[in-house]
């Protein structure tokens, strides 16, 4: 009874992002218990209390391509079309493109890489995001950020690294019902 709800509620999943669930399912076949621990810390790294819904989505954006999972910066890229961002915009977060960005925006994306690259200038732009959104917000980009790594790097942990090959993201073009692309 249970395997039949959890492959109803992934093939309803993948259906809704447009990407396998597969490695899911190896996890809910291994661990059970495991798979219902994921699920409550999916949960978490969705958080988001202050920061703006186009903000949170570049940080994630970001942190998914660090870790060059094409899948998930792909989701991520859905997401962020859902929140509000341009396909322009998306482009540019992905292409480091600054000039089309406007300065919180900038300030994400620059944010998540120094973080994710150990970089000292992680704590200038960390005041930065204090004095913009307070310790609020930066909870939310912890969070964003470790979302974004997260599920790319469990994949690859569960010999599912095939799953996060390199694929151009397709803006526009997401399975994703009408109703589910605005904020």
């Amino acid at each position: 009874m249970m395997q039949r709800l959890i492959d109803h509620l992934l093939d309803r999943q993948e259906r809704t992002l447009g990407q396998s669930m597969d490695w899911l399912r190896a996890l809910y076949a291994a661990s059970p218990k495991g798979f219902w621990q994921f699920t409550r810390l999916r949960g978490m790294l969705r958080h988001r209390e202050a920061l703006p819904h186009t903000v949170w989505a570049v940080a994630h954006l970001t942190a998914a391509q660090v870790e060059d999972c094409g899948p998930c910066v792909q989701i991520a890229a859905d997401e962020a079309l859902r929140a509000g961002l341009t396909p322009e915009e998306i482009r540019a977060v992905l292409a480091g493109d600054d000039s089309r960005l406007d300065p919180e925006s900038i300030l994400m994306r620059r944010f998540v890489r120094a973080v994710c690259e150990h970089d000292p200038e992680s704590e200038t732009l960390r005041r930065e995001i204090h004095a913009a959104w307070g310790s609020k917000g930066e909870v939310d980009l912890a969070l964003a950020i470790i979302g974004g790594r997260a599920i790319p790097m469990l994949k690859r942990a569960l010999g599912h690294a095939v799953a996060c090959s390199t694929v151009p993201v397709a803006l526009g073009t997401s399975p994703l019902r009408p109703d589910m692309r605005q904020p």
